[in-house]
């Protein structure tokens, strides 16, 4: 409905003479807001580890995953927070390939990841790290989120 504001303006204010600077004006921010803007793959891709970022940002900090606070980000982001634990048979096969890949890495600096699932969906992971008494890291899981790609674009357009 919001949509068709300012054409119903247009159409009665048309009718009954012109139209004021200020009515104008939001005419013309109307259309702007509903026109159709093209956003490349590398676009939506950094807005992604920026989103999964702050989202991660929030659950890193925790001793494991609490539910609770889970559930409150997944609500608020509309996205699907899951650890992705090696052996863990229910994965999808990206992200089998994710966890072999962290934990066959040499390098103890793993950095978090973003990759496109299906048409409509990316999934950001984040490795975990466990340090050893001997001073040794180890892998212990990848945080998964699971996150609509209208849920990345939208945010984008909060900037």
């Amino acid at each position: 409905m919001k949509k068709l504001l300012p054409f119903v303006l247009l159409i009665i204010l048309g009718c009954q003479g012109s139209l004021t600077e200020e009515q104008k004006k939001e005419m013309r921010e109307g259309m702007k807001a509903n026109e159709i803007v093209k956003i490349s793959d590398a676009e939506i891709t950094a807005a992604a580890f920026q989103y999964g970022r702050s989202i991660s940002d929030k659950i890193t900090n925790q001793v494991s995953l609490d539910p609770q606070l889970t559930a409150e980000l997944q609500q608020q982001y509309h996205v699907k927070i899951f650890p992705l634990a090696p052996g863990d048979s229910l994965l999808m096969e990206i992200e089998q390939q994710l966890i072999e890949a962290y934990t066959t890495a040499s390098d103890i600096n793993l950095t978090d990841n973003v990759q496109k699932i299906g048409t409509d969906s990316l999934l950001y992971t984040l490795p975990v790290m466990n340090t050893l008494p001997d001073g040794s890291v180890v892998f212990k899981y990848a945080l998964g989120i699971r996150m609509p790609t209208k849920a990345v674009v939208q945010s984008m357009e909060k900037k």
